[in-house]
């Protein structure tokens, strides 16, 4: 839904745009809830209903002035104030369950709803930083640059045989012993031992390392970015009471 709000396709909204979107807390803001059924009329449960899209809304509204920022230079919106839907998003995978919200995180950065999405470097920076390497670098706590991660990455990957073809590779089924048969006349002569590679011919792209949420968090070099994520992706209860609790107090003026 938020892709198809994005009109010229550059990740990120227009307030219009957001605030245009039905988001899955607007939709469960209508849906039958078990307090319901404690409201003695039609037009209770209308008021509840309609008290609960105005909640949805004003959170859709809070999200906006929390986490849109100025488009940056090369956007079609370059200057105006745009929210990152993907910046959003991660924001909105915190869970109670630390490990959970890490785990919800890396299918967002992943763009992928496998229990076990893996992501690379640049995915994981992401993760670490949804405004942005430079966008409130202090609040955000980075755990790693750019570059320790990539390193990381790289790392853990090949740890588990992800650099020459790994266990793969191992497993593949040897050739049937034999004779060669003949080459059919339409085929190329085949390379002679030490020949050096033909330049025109296509070489295989090599695989690129990732990493899922699991094999960062039991590996045993990402101590120190596991820790940051798990607080980032936190619940905290005590500052959602706060912040529902000024949302809700009567106002002074």
């Amino acid at each position: 839904m938020l892709l198809e709000a994005d009109k010229d396709k550059d990740g990120l909204l227009a307030e219009s745009e957001w605030m245009g979107v039905e988001v899955w807390f607007q939709y469960r803001a209508v849906q039958p809830a078990a307090a319901d059924e404690n409201l003695d009329s039609e037009e209770a449960r209308a008021a509840a209903k309609q008290a609960a899209l105005e909640r949805a809304a004003g959170l859709k509204k809070v999200l906006w002035d929390a986490l849109s920022c100025v488009a940056p230079e090369g956007s079609p919106a370059a200057g105006t104030p745009r929210l990152d839907l993907h910046a959003v998003l991660l924001y909105l995978c915190a869970d109670r369950d630390h490990f959970a919200g890490v785990k919800k995180a890396c299918s967002v950065a992943a763009h992928s709803i496998a229990s076990n999405a893996r992501v690379d470097a640049a995915a994981l920076h992401r993760m670490a930083y949804p405004l942005g390497a430079e966008a409130l670098r202090a609040l955000q706590r980075s755990p790693m640059d750019a570059d320790a991660l990539a390193q990381l990455v790289e790392e853990e990957w090949q740890a588990r045989g992800g650099s020459g073809g790994g266990a793969a590779a191992a497993a593949a089924p040897a050739a049937p012993a034999g004779p060669t048969p003949p080459a059919p006349p339409s085929a190329a002569p085949p390379a002679q031992a030490g020949a050096p590679p033909d330049a025109g011919a296509a070489q295989p792209a090599a695989p690129t390392p990732v990493i899922s949420a699991e094999q960062l968090a039991y590996g045993v070099r990402g101590g120190r970015v596991v820790s940051q994520l798990l607080q980032r992706y936190h619940w905290h209860d005590l500052l959602a009471a706060t912040k529902h609790a000024a949302h809700c107090a009567p106002s002074s003026t």
